[in-house]
């Protein structure tokens, strides 16, 4: 099994509260790759990308979502590749939203397949996540390329 880390924002979330009940999540798969409409549309607010080769990453998204419901927020699942992510700075105007991407590595410690757009597009240095709340949890060796390509200070769980 391999390690992972987590990675959160500093910004702060004053939204822990547990609730219990029905859990619901839903899997992104359209034509119409805007995932801010999808949330707004559906009243969520916490997205989880991931970017898998064997289904590992995206088994673990499914679960993150499942349990933002114990922290009031709604979520959904969803695929980088099929999303046009250069929304992701929208979602900062979404009260009390939150994006995770549980990120798996292939081969060499190489992005995933669907998920190689999403890394050269961060990667790029041009991208401002200032005032977005995320979180990010890397799955095996691509932790060594995410320390060198970003400005995220890690700590190990």
């Amino acid at each position: 099994m391999g390690r992972s880390l987590l990675l959160i924002s500093k910004s702060p979330s004053p939204y822990i509260h547990v609730t219990h009940g029905p859990t619901t999540v839903t899997t992104t798969v359209s034509s119409d790759n805007s995932f801010i409409k999808k949330l707004k549309a559906s009243g969520r607010s916490l997205v989880v990308f991931y970017g898998s080769q064997t289904g590992t990453a995206e088994e673990f998204a499914g679960r993150l979502a499942k349990e933002g419901i114990r922290y009031q927020m709604k979520g959904m699942v969803a695929d980088p590749e099929e999303c046009d992510m250069e929304e992701l700075l929208q979602l900062k105007n979404i009260e009390k939203s939150l994006a995770v991407f549980c990120l798996a590595t292939y081969g060499e410690g190489d992005p995933t397949d669907n998920a190689m757009e999403f890394y050269e597009w961060i990667t790029n240095g041009d991208v401002d996540m200032s005032g977005l709340n995320y979180a990010v949890s890397i799955f095996k060796n691509l932790l060594k390329k995410a320390i060198k390509t970003s400005h995220v200070q890690c700590e190990e769980p």
